[in-house]
């Protein structure tokens, strides 16, 4: 072992000095001002007299002043660990005896229980460690700090590149560091704009000018470098900016906006309608395959109908910002001008429930006449044979099924992504024919409103009026989905011992005790729903997302809550109130009955597809599932889990050699639970930025749109995910930010219903109105608006949510 020794920063590349020796040195290498500092190499926790000697002669031409005695252990600061705190650091250390004290100090700290935990929670043999640790020591010139703080290239809890994040406190760091106070904390974006800023206190610590300052040597450092910075830095009393360190970030998330679509900054883009149909974050996988599916859906559609010359491969109308996804509502509202009948109005107010003048106004101008009417015939041709597609969309279900039976006989993963790939062709044409058989019901709704509004432009009253008018379809597919668990939970009932079987365990043991032959009817109806509807689940073309069959534990958890509501007979939390029906109050002309039959029927077809399209998704799910195993199996992805993290053409680049995917998968995984918890305005133009819920009634109302009738009062349940909608008691009014069919089985449960998303035509819309659930949707904010336990009144005729008084 060589004595131990020391060298200036400068002089200190390629010895073992440790991460923050490494860091002050890659501060030179990158041209930012630092201060000066010298490092120990290889001391052990007592000094002898001639390498302190050594110490003197460089802390004396440091200026015999103040400085900081730092570790700067072999591993320390890196990529992989930053053992940020486990070391000791003195600061402000003055005099020769002051000095050795305090190296002798963070030489010891190698052994401190900290440290010694840090390890072992790391998996590394700590006793071993330590005794082969040879701690390095910086000694670094005090910078007289009137500010200091940390600076992050990139927003190190979200993964975005796009963001620099500084956190500033009056003085030295070290309380920054420590957590003993709240820094000022500001985020810059690209162009060095202070894009948000949060006082501590009442006075800013760091004004524009410092803050770009700062930004613009990190921003240049970081472009040398070629990865993200996390960069200590301090300001003197003469306003000269130190950097004090300088370190990779390290476990940084994934870029969430890594894999975003965007057509153009200039087009008006919303979450209306696909918001529905998905609901918060997607998977890379299902951005390549439900993404595109959707979109291959609506090209086609368009081709089709004249009003789109050639499929191609480019995203014209679905935009993915930060996971979520969005119709690219200038592209839509385009094809509106190219097929007579329609107008960008009308679409717009189908599509988001309102009008979008700026975006109505900034669209070409419309194609000729001959064009728009000889469009038209082939739209009008394209809606009444959208029946026809059911036997075919009938096929690629199975198409998929036997891929998914099949590829567990694949010889590798290879061959089976390869068989995967050529089966996509099904699922491409399964969205397009969902797509045809949902446009009846998407106009339908739109032509009822013109045929019997009563206002120009139609108002709320005109609105509940055609969702009146939409009630009372039978055979729906997705309404047997809350009827099938009523039977079930009438069947629970009858069982005197359902209450200690399957109410008082816990979900997976009252699980057991269902499919076993002691629950008898319940058991055998809640075996025939998942034969029917276990393909069924929230987000459910969301490929990572399990289905029912494969988890039914929520399905259990809603039927537990209706049987205790019913089985105690618990007050109901809301009173609910009807109106005449409207058939009753005025008599239908034969025309309207014949167009109401015909919505009725649009409704039928679009849930039965809808249906098939996610028992086509549940067949893909499987076969990725299965190719996950393979890959983790292989080496290739450290869990079957990570291949959802990957998008399709990423996994064939795997297989292919390209191994930093599959870190790039598990830093994704990572990204993606920050995601879905991203809010984003309904209607926007270019790329959003995510917008904070925030609480704020004002005057305790709020308008929806309404789409099943009636009044209800009662206690609200504001929820955000499904789980937490298992704490929904009987007769409670729901706000939700969307209900698609995995919340079905709490409809029977609900006194009202409000959501932020949604339209006539919905899931959460249709089954409300065959419960007689008064609903509104549209709310843009309620979920932020209200909170659990007010008292609320739901008007479905008005779409008008509000608190009540007290003394209401």
């Amino acid at each position: 072992m060589s004595a131990p020794y020391c060298r200036t920063i400068a002089a200190s590349a390629g010895l073992p000095v440790g991460g923050k020796a490494e860091g002050l040195r890659r501060l030179l290498e990158l041209g930012l001002p630092g201060a000066a500092a010298f490092v120990i190499v290889g001391a052990r926790e007592t000094l002898s007299d001639e390498l302190f000697a050594e110490v003197l002669q460089h802390y004396e031409a440091l200026g015999a002043g103040p400085v900081a005695v730092r570790s700067s252990a072999l591993g320390e600061d890196s990529e992989d660990a930053s053992f940020a705190g486990q070391y000791d650091t003195l600061l402000n250390v003055s005099g020769a005896e002051a000095l050795r004290a305090a190296i002798e100090a963070c030489l010891a700290s190698a052994h401190n229980e900290r440290a010694t935990a840090y390890r072992e929670a790391r998996g590394e043999d700590a006793r071993g460690q330590a005794a082969e640790l040879a701690m390095s020591v910086v000694v670094q010139r005090m910078v007289d700090a009137r500010a200091a703080g940390v600076l992050f290239t990139a927003d190190p809890v979200s993964g975005r590149r796009d963001r620099l994040v500084i956190d500033a406190v009056e003085g030295l760091g070290d309380a920054l560091v420590s957590g003993l106070v709240t820094p000022d904390h500001a985020v810059l974006d690209p162009a060095l704009h202070v894009v948000a800023y949060e006082r501590a206190g009442e006075d800013a610590v760091l004004h524009d000018d410092a803050l770009r300052t700062l930004a613009r040597h990190a921003r240049e450092a970081e472009a040398r470098v070629g990865a993200p910075l996390d960069l200590e830095w301090a300001i003197d009393q003469a306003g000269e900016v130190v950097f004090l360190q300088a370190r990779p970030i390290t476990h940084l998330a994934a870029d969430p906006r890594a894999l975003d679509l965007m057509q153009a900054p200039e087009h008006f883009y919303t979450k209306c309608n696909i918001g529905e149909m998905m609901p918060g974050a997607i998977t890379p996988l299902s951005r390549s395959l439900t993404a595109r599916g959707i979109e291959v859906g609506m090209q086609r559609m368009y081709v089709q109908c004249g009003a789109l010359p050639a499929e191609t491969p480019e995203h014209l109308y679905v935009a993915v910002f930060s996971g979520h996804m969005f119709l690219n509502l200038t592209g839509v509202l385009g094809i509106s001008g190219r097929v007579a009948g329609s107008t960008p109005d009308q679409a717009c107010l189908a599509i988001c429930g309102q009008r979008v003048e700026a975006a109505e106004r900034a669209l070409p101008p419309p194609a000729s006449a001959v064009v728009q009417y000889r469009n038209l015939l082939r739209y009008a041709a394209f809606i009444l044979g959208a029946g026809r597609r059911v036997p075919k969309l009938r096929r690629c279900v199975d198409d998929l099924r036997a891929l998914a039976a099949g590829l567990p006989r694949a010889a590798d993963a290879r061959a089976m992504w390869e068989r995967i790939d050529a089966g996509l062709p099904a699922w491409w044409e399964a969205f397009e024919h969902h797509l045809a058989c949902s446009s009846p019901a998407g106009a339908m709704a739109p032509v009822l409103l013109r045929v019997t509004a009563q206002n120009d432009p139609p108002d709320a009253q005109d609105v509940a009026r055609v969702a009146e008018l939409l009630s009372g379809a039978t055979d729906v597919e997705s309404a047997d989905i809350a009827a099938g668990i009523d039977r079930i939970v009438d069947a629970l009932l009858d069982i005197p011992s359902a209450w200690e079987r399957f109410v008082l365990p816990e979900p997976e043991e009252a699980l057991a005790w269902l499919r076993s032959p002691a629950s008898g009817l319940a058991g055998e109806r809640f075996h025939t729903y998942l034969e029917r509807h276990g393909h069924r689940t929230v987000r459910e073309l969301e490929l990572h997302q399990r289905d029912w069959a494969d988890d039914p534990l929520p399905l259990i958890r809603s039927m537990r809550s209706a049987v205790r509501a019913r089985a105690t007979d618990t007050p109901a939390a809301s009173v609910r109130t009807h109106a005449t029906p409207l058939r009753e109050r005025e008599p239908l002309s034969r025309g309207l009955r014949a167009l109401v039959g015909r919505a009725h029927a649009a409704v039928r077809l679009r849930e039965t597809t809808k249906s098939l399209l996610v028992k086509a998704g549940q067949h893909l799910k499987h076969a990725y599932r299965t190719l996950g195993a393979a890959l983790a199996a292989e080496g290739l992805l450290p869990d079957d889990d990570a291949v959802f993290f990957l998008t399709h053409q990423e996994l064939r680049r795997l297989l292919g050699g390209e191994a930093a995917l599959a870190p790039l998968a598990v830093a994704r995984r990572k990204t993606y639970a920050y995601q879905m918890d991203l809010v984003f305005e309904e209607i926007f133009v270019g790329r959003p930025e995510p917008v904070r819920p925030v609480f704020d009634a004002g005057d305790g109302v709020i308008m929806g749109k309404p789409v099943s009738v009636g009044i209800a009062r009662g206690r609200a349940r504001v929820v955000r995910t499904l789980e937490e909608a298992s704490a929904v008691e009987a007769g409670e009014i729901l706000i939700a930010p969307i209900t698609d069919v995995g919340w079905t089985p709490y409809f029977g449960l609900l006194g009202g219903l409000a959501t932020d998303v949604g339209s006539a035509v919905s899931h959460g819309a249709v089954v409300a109105r065959e419960y007689g659930v008064p609903c509104i949707v549209g709310t843009q904010h309620g979920t932020s608006m209200f909170r659990t336990g007010d008292r609320v009144e739901l008007d479905g005729s008005t779409g008008r949510l509000r608190r009540l008084a007290d003394d209401e």
